[in-house]
């Protein structure tokens, strides 16, 4: 059974987290998730690029800045198949970007990628012809 708990509870009895989150699986990588103005990030890393994008579009270096936008990939007529990449932007030379946060490995110097990630993001960049960008 699971107990489910408000925001505002959780917010005046921050010491409920740790009793709630006994018990539970740990996350793959590690990650802690993280709000920021009101949007919430897998990682802290997730959280600062959030930031760093945010800035820019303020400064107008950006036009066009979407979070989690949860696409389709999959061919016509196959069973559905989205990804949600972390960040969509288009700069003022109306480039399309498309970037999606990951661990990296500094032992391999590889970013760690789950072998559904590597297939839906061949089939997105198949299918929108714009590559996911690794940070």
């Amino acid at each position: 059974m699971t107990l489910r708990v408000s925001n505002d509870v959780r917010r005046l009895n921050p010491q409920l987290d740790d009793i709630l989150e006994e018990g539970k699986k740990p996350r793959k990588y590690h990650n802690q998730p993280i709000t920021v103005d009101g949007i919430r990030f897998d990682s802290g890393k997730e959280a600062a690029r959030a930031q760093e994008l945010m800035t820019l579009y303020r400064a107008g270096e950006i036009i066009a800045l979407v979070f989690h936008k949860r696409m389709p990939v999959h061919p016509e007529g196959s069973e559905p198949i989205y990804i949600a990449p972390d960040f969509i932007f288009v700069d003022r030379e109306l480039n399309i970007h498309v970037e999606d946060t990951k661990a990296f490995d500094k032992k391999t110097g590889k970013f760690q990628l789950t072998r559904d990630f590597r297939t839906k993001q061949k089939l997105f960049e198949h299918k929108y012809k714009v590559k996911i960008e690794l940070i």
